[in-house]
């Protein structure tokens, strides 16, 4: 497998997280499950891109200190960029931003939470088993960094995963794109 990590971080904050950038804390975390993967990481928001929506079998999305509600040219292209994977049958994951991104590029709402910054471990429960979950769990836990939120789902999007703090915590749409807060 072709795993192309689309990192949105700006390369304005990458001395503020220890040099590590946001593609790399996936690659490390995902190497030991998928050892024989082709992990590359493609800085979106510095305009690096695939050569082709094909140039991959999938695609990652990760967090990012922006906004999905900032106006970057980056941002506008890489929301273009999901939609034309959902029409390809690419898979896509989004991951925070990533899951924001996504929300967004399908028509869904994106806000800041009401009650501030969601920081730490949370619990989400699993309200819609897919048939790839395996083993099943009714509840995960994922660490959560942000202030923004999916409100409301894009017409789309099946929600799968849901907890008092974050409504939308997980949805699909289709078979091909997964999302996670």
């Amino acid at each position: 497998m072709k795993l192309g990590i689309l990192d949105t971080v700006p390369r304005s904050y990458w001395s503020t997280d220890l040099g590590i950038t946001e593609s790399e804390k996936f690659i490390d975390f995902l190497t030991p499950v998928m050892p024989d993967a082709t992990l590359d990481q493609l800085f979106v928001a510095e305009n690096e891109w695939p050569d082709s929506l094909y140039s991959y079998d999938a695609y990652l999305v990760t967090g990012s200190p922006c906004s999905v509600n900032e106006e970057h040219l980056w941002i506008e292209k890489l929301q273009q960029f999901v939609r034309n994977c959902l029409v390809s049958q690419k898979k896509l994951v989004g991951i925070c931003f990533g899951h924001q991104l996504i929300a967004s590029a399908f028509g869904g709402t994106v806000e800041r939470r009401r009650d501030g910054w969601l920081l730490g471990v949370e619990s989400f429960d699993i309200v819609d088993v897919q048939s790839w979950m395996k083993p099943i769990q009714m509840k995960c836990e994922i660490f959560h960094i942000n202030q923004d939120h999916v409100s409301d789902l894009p017409e789309n999007a099946q929600l799968i995963g849901h907890s008092e703090l974050c409504e939308n915590s997980a949805f699909v749409i289709g078979d091909s794109v997964l999302a996670l807060q």
